[in-house]
């Protein structure tokens, strides 16, 4: 039993690197959300194209309802 409590010991020693491993993601995540504010002004960017989308598609609708009004 003692050689097998020699184990643990050496085990405690491989836990604390998780423990670490958890720090180094937990500073990734902070560097992240400043990526992500990047990708946000990108978005911002995106907007005014499908806003034009949008404009076109209601003038296709608005033309269908002419063509049921003509009828």
């Amino acid at each position: 039993t003692s050689s097998f409590d020699c184990t643990p010991s050496p085990s405690k020693t491989p836990v604390e690197n998780p423990l670490n491993i958890m720090l180094n993601i937990v500073k990734n995540e902070l560097q992240e959300p400043c990526e992500s504010s990047k990708v946000k002004e990108e978005q911002i960017d995106t907007p005014p194209a499908c806003t034009e989308e949008s404009i076109a598609t209601p003038t296709e609708i608005k033309t269908e309802n002419d063509t049921v009004e003509s009828v």
